[in-house]
């Protein structure tokens, strides 16, 4: 289902079609979202969420996510990011998170930061020669956010 996606342009770089993409492969680390029965988003780790040109340590675990076309834009991405921190961490016991983002996708790298990421480093990928900007996270810090708003407010 993921793979029929279509993103318009700069957003094409997530098309999950074409040549060099196998998503029927069970060893991959992909799991789909569903709400009111169809698939809403997708999740992704480990290396399944890494992109090529950058030096990744094993001290975090990499998360990526994406989104319907049709739900891109409707303010979700911060509440998406949270379950799949949630989700992620429950499966795997990681704590500290790693998720490397378009550098054009200011809209995504935005819903990072309200979900708690900070950028720590830009590259370029060795494979599509494109703009990367890695984020990280902890899930403590994650759990003080709530839908991209602090979780305290000041009376």
């Amino acid at each position: 289902m993921i793979a029929s996606w279509v993103y318009p342009a700069p957003f094409d770089l997530y098309n999950m079609h074409g040549p060099g993409v196998d998503l029927i492969d069970p060893g991959l680390n992909y799991h789909v979202c569903r709400a009111d029965g169809q698939v809403a988003a997708f999740l992704c780790c480990a290396a399944d969420a890494q992109v090529p040109g950058y030096v990744y340590d094993k001290q975090r675990i990499d998360v990526g996510w994406g989104l319907a076309p049709n739900l891109v834009g409707r303010g979700l991405g911060a509440k998406l990011i949270h379950s799949v921190l949630r989700f992620v961490g429950a499966g795997t016991g990681y704590s500290r998170f790693r998720a490397t983002v378009a550098q054009f996708n200011k809209r995504c790298r935005r819903a990072c930061k309200s979900a708690g990421f900070q950028h720590v480093a830009t590259f370029k990928s060795s494979f599509s020669g494109r703009g990367f900007v890695v984020m990280h996270t902890e899930f403590a810090a994650c759990r003080n956010h709530r839908l991209g708003r602090p979780a305290h407010r000041k009376p």
